[in-house]
Parts: C-alpha cells; sequence; structure tokens
C-alpha cells in the first residue's frame, strides 16, 4: 500500500528526473537576469534616461523701424510665449544669412563681431549684442541690437535679407527656436 501511494506522490523513477532539471533551469535563469539587473545599476546605464531637452514656445519678429544705417538699434525680438525656461548660462544665440552661414552666435549679454558678407565679395565687421543677461522663460524677450553698423548697406544685415534667428539651449545642444524673418524694406 506505501508504494503505491509512495509511487502516486512522487512519480515513479523516470518521471522525477523532470522536476530537477526544470528547476535548474529557472534557477540560472533568475541568476542570469538578477545579474545584469545589478550590473545596469553598478554601471549607471540608466542614468541618462530622465534627461530630455527644454521645449520653448516662442515668437521671432524683426524691428519695424530697423535701418541699418545707424548704431545701436535692435534687430530681432525673440519672445518666449510658454514652455520651459533655460537659464541664461546655458543660451546661444545664432543669426544665419540666407544662404545658412553664421553671421553671429554669442550669448545673452555678449557681443558678437560678425564679418558679413558686403555683396560685393568683400565683408564688413558689425557688432550685435543679445541681451538682456536674464534666464530665458515665459514672458521674457531676447533682444538682438546692432551696436556698430558702419558701412552695414548692402550686406546679409540690410534692406530686406532674410536671416534665421536660432536660439540654442547649450546644456542639451538642442536648438529650441528656429525661424526665419525678413528685415524690413526702408529708405
Amino acid at each position: 500500500m506505501f508504494d503505491k501511494l509512495n509511487t502516486k506522490l512522487l512519480g515513479n523513477e523516470d518521471e522525477r528526473a523532470v522536476s530537477p532539471v526544470i528547476g535548474v533551469i529557472l534557477m540560472v535563469a533568475v541568476t542570469v537576469i538578477l545579474a545584469a539587473v545589478i550590473a545596469a545599476a553598478v554601471m549607471g546605464m540608466g542614468d541618462g534616461l530622465g534627461d530630455t531637452s527644454p521645449t520653448v514656445n516662442a515668437d521671432v519678429n524683426v524691428n519695424s523701424d530697423y535701418d541699418n544705417s545707424s548704431s545701436n538699434q535692435d534687430v530681432v525680438y525673440i519672445s518666449h510665449g510658454s514652455g520651459d525656461s533655460i537659464s541664461q548660462d546655458n543660451i546661444n544665440v545664432v543669426l544665419r544669412n540666407d544662404d545658412g552661414a553664421t553671421i553671429a552666435s554669442m550669448g545673452l549679454g555678449e557681443q558678437s563681431t560678425a564679418s558679413v558678407d558686403d555683396g560685393a565679395g568683400g565683408s564688413k565687421d558689425v557688432t550685435l549684442e543679445a541681451g538682456p543677461a536674464e534666464d530665458f522663460g515665459a514672458g521674457s524677450t531676447i533682444t538682438v541690437e546692432l551696436v556698430d553698423s558702419i558701412g552695414v548697406e548692402d550686406t546679409d544685415l540690410s534692406n530686406e535679407a532674410t536671416i534665421q534667428a536660432q536660439v540654442v539651449d547649450t546644456s542639451s545642444d538642442t536648438t529650441v527656436v528656429d525661424a526665419e524673418v525678413e528685415l524690413p524694406a526702408y529708405t
């Protein structure tokens, strides 16, 4: 009677080997998965998963009174409408001509001397400044000012020229604002 009961509970010799094999396979699988999770945590493989670049909704406009024959005047306004705030230390303002070549690149509160095409195969230097030196958040405006415009006529910053204004977040190396604007016609 005990032999019959023992066979029913434990199975016969052929059936008993299946359970230990499956148990060993499951133990190896659990060990491998556990080792992979620990290795990923120790090596920091998941550290950068939460990092994202800022999102900004901005308007880019030109000064309708812009006249490149005089100095100390605003050229472009970049207004932050909504989205993430960006620290002034992480902002770079880039102006490009219609060919995509960089006219000027500067941080907030900095000046950039740009060498612009004079339309006759030469170039002229102009000084641009982006400001104010404060964080770029909702409601704030970056102003690009033409500080020195001696001889800018017939250049990339002249009458009805198309320029591209960009704001780059340097912490994530992401362009958060990118717009083309046409400078106004003047007489």
